[in-house]
Parts: C-alpha cells; structure tokens; sequence
C-alpha cells in the first residue's frame, strides 16, 4: 500500500508539472480543460518513480512483469481517476471540490485518483496471490 499511495502522489504531482509545462494536446477539453496527453506521460512518469525507488528501498517480491503492470495501473489509473472526477464535477457545474489546496482544488481533487487505483491495485495484489 505504500508503494501505491506514493505511486499515486508522485504520479499526480508528475501529471500536473509536465502537463503545465509541455501538455499541448487536450485529452477532452469539455471535461477537463487543462488534461493534455502530456500529463498522462507524467502520470507514468511519476508512477515509476515510485514504483521503481520504493522497489528499493522496501524488499518485495513482485516479478519484473509486475512490476510493469503495476506503473501500469497506478499511471493509467491515476488518469483515469482524474478524468472520471472532472466528468462528475461538468455534470455537476462545479470547478473544484473546494479550496483546501489553492490552485489545485479540494480535498477530492487530491484524491481522485487513488479512489481508482487503490481498489485497482488491491485486485491486482489478490489475483497475484500477495493478499
């Protein structure tokens, strides 16, 4: 779990810098204006980071294909998690869930995409037999 809750901070932070930086191509400009593929390749990014250094630091056993699947799961999920929770604030016609970071939203706006992985990464875990 610390490998994921890392995996998703540093994806996050990742997505959000390299698509402020270089995100020209809008994933859905209707749903979340500022998403640019470049922000995905951040999510990914970010998510090896983690993935690979904690790989390290904590001793595990994952397979070098699980570990692929799991950067995977939580870059792509992390994505996932922020569109779906722009999707709901359009329907909504809310900007951001609150204020509690200013200029990246509220509280849910920090967690949106572990909503997403964290379950991801559980069956993961489950279907490879480490839980």
């Amino acid at each position: 779990m610390l490998i994921t809750g890392v995996g998703v901070a540093l994806a996050d932070a990742c997505a959000f810098t390299i698509g402020k930086l270089i995100g020209k191509h809008k994933i859905s400009p209707k749903v979340s204006p500022n998403k640019a593929y470049e922000g995905v390749l951040g999510d990914l990014l970010g998510a090896s980071i983690a993935v690979l250094l904690l790989g390290f630091a904590v001793p595990t056993s994952f397979t070098s294909l699980q570990i692929l699947i799991l950067i995977l799961l939580i870059g792509i999920g992390s994505s996932w998690g922020d569109l779906a929770s722009s999707l709901v604030k359009r329907a909504s016609g809310v900007k951001d869930w609150g204020e509690l970071i200013p200029g990246h939203g509220g509280l849910m706006d920090r967690l949106n995409s572990a909503i997403v992985v964290f379950p991801v990464v559980y069956y993961f875990a489950v279907l490879i037999g480490l839980l």
